[in-house]
């Protein structure tokens, strides 16, 4: 049976929206007050129905031209579907006849925010508060604005502002959570949240949230205590099962992890992930027959899940059953035919075999696929043939590479290092120079990281100190 459109609306509002679509479908016309007219663009944006809300707005403007009420709505409209140059146009007039309407102030921040304009964004955000605004609402959506902008201080300060004005606003927690731990104040995190559940024992983001902190500073115990009690509030809640039962599995206690998995079987969907998690847990156990049936189980849920493929195939792997796992890797690829990360992880089971020649195959693949512009199909096989020394091969992806990187720099790198590798330490050091040259700010352990056995050559040691 469908849903009823109209279940949460009025008698009043469904008579004037069955009568506007009544005259629509009659072609003719019917007189409106603005009044009904923008209750009626109101239900076709609150709906979320584009074609219906086009139809209202023009002939709204057709009854009422230039009326600001029905301009604003149709500055909201083309916000929504992504014509901000024309909502600008709209807003910036009303702005200019209107400039103490804090929707139309509230919808240029908006607008503003689409266009990456992020400061102008604040300056509308705060010009929209008048007395009948959601404080929680404006604040938090500034909180956003600064979040873009990577000032995650100011962030914090809006974020709490916001939740201050509405205690259980989950986007406010997650914003301070997220916030505290860009700029590394993880303490200061769990202080917040510590502060926050005693004052909200029923909040189970509070208390998931804390929990989350704790794991980050590595106080396990700590943590698996506050998800239980984000779990003693809603004790069917995904989210904090699958942080609980990552936190095990970082204690390295695998057991508990799977016991945790396996509860969230008899509620959760995502099935393929769960499993997935569980075989994982078993791998991490050595217990790698336990772990390629858990993974099966994933990819018959799911055969276009990837990684369940690979994960069968790494199994059999690490039971020296080849055949096994070349089996199930071809499977994988059938299922997935055209899939970039089942070629990508296929290739790099496939080179752990020493099957050079499905490594190359799948290369070609890629290409035919169309993902032949695409940087990680590149840098991957550049990583995988440095990984297993063939740095000839290598140096000739970096030369096809090179049309296709917007930044030369990680390609720079690695060319340095297949050089250098080969014996060829006069070319080298002439691509270090350039390297440093164009990068003078680069870190100097860099490229060290890649290669540190370039340390002891003191031609790369000078080039990179300058």
């Amino acid at each position: 049976m469908a849903l009823d459109r109209f279940e949460n609306y009025g008698i009043r509002l469904k008579e004037l929206v069955l009568k506007f679509e009544s005259m629509l479908s009659e072609h003719r016309e019917q007189y409106f007050d603005s009044d009904e007219l923008e209750h009626i663009i109101d239900f076709y944006m609150e709906s979320n129905d584009i074609i219906m809300l086009e139809e209202s707005l023009k002939y709204s403007e057709k009854l009422f031209p230039g009326k600001s009420s029905i301009q604003l709505r149709k500055a909201q409209l083309y916000g929504a579907i992504g014509k901000v140059d024309e909502a600008l146009v709209i807003l910036r007039e009303l702005e200019r006849t209107e400039p103490d309407n804090s929707d139309v102030m509230f919808t240029l921040a908006i607008v503003c925010s689409q266009l990456g304009e992020h400061e102008q964004s604040i300056h509308y955000y705060k010009k929209s508060i008048d007395d009948s605004t959601d404080l929680g609402i404006i604040f938090e959506n500034i909180s956003m604005e600064y979040q873009y902008m990577g000032d995650y201080e100011q962030a914090i300060i809006y974020s709490k502002r916001a939740l201050k004005e509405n205690p259980q606003n989950n986007d406010s927690i997650m914003s301070i959570s997220l916030s505290y731990k860009m700029i590394g104040r993880v303490e200061d995190c769990v202080d917040f949240f510590k502060d926050y559940v005693q004052e909200n024992p029923y909040s189970e983001m509070g208390w998931f949230h804390l929990g989350l902190s704790y794991v980050t500073i590595e106080l396990y115990e700590k943590g698996l205590q506050a998800f239980d009690y984000a779990l003693a509030i809603n004790e069917k809640s995904s989210l904090v099962h699958l942080a609980k039962a990552n936190a095990y599995t970082m204690m390295e206690k695998y057991s508990e992890a799977i016991s945790v998995l396996v509860e969230m079987l008899s509620f959760s969907e995502g099935k393929e992930v769960l499993f997935t998690m569980i075989g994982n847990n078993y791998f991490k156990m050595k217990n790698y027959e336990i772990a390629a049936i858990y993974f099966k189980k994933a990819a018959y849920v799911d055969p276009n899940f990837v990684d369940s493929w690979i994960h069968i195939a790494n199994c059999y792997l690490a039971l020296d059953d080849r055949n096994s796992a070349l089996e199930y890797l071809e499977r994988g690829l059938e299922k997935n035919p055209k899939s970039q990360d089942m070629m990508i992880e296929a290739a790099r089971s496939y080179m752990r075999m020493g099957e050079e020649d499905m490594v190359v195959e799948l290369f070609e693949n890629l290409l035919k696929y169309g993902y032949g512009d695409d940087e990680r199909t590149w840098m991957t096989f550049i990583e995988l043939y440095i990984e297993y020394e063939d740095y000839a091969i290598a140096l000739d992806l970096i030369e096809q590479a090179k049309d296709y990187f917007e930044d030369q720099f990680e390609l720079n790198l690695r060319r340095v290092l297949c050089y250098f590798k080969l014996g060829k330490k006069n070319v080298a050091c002439d691509y270090l120079r350039e390297y440093v040259f164009t990068f003078p700010e680069s870190p100097y352990d860099c490229i060290l990281q890649l290669c540190p056995e370039m340390a002891g050559d003191l031609n790369i040691v000078n080039i990179l100190h300058g």
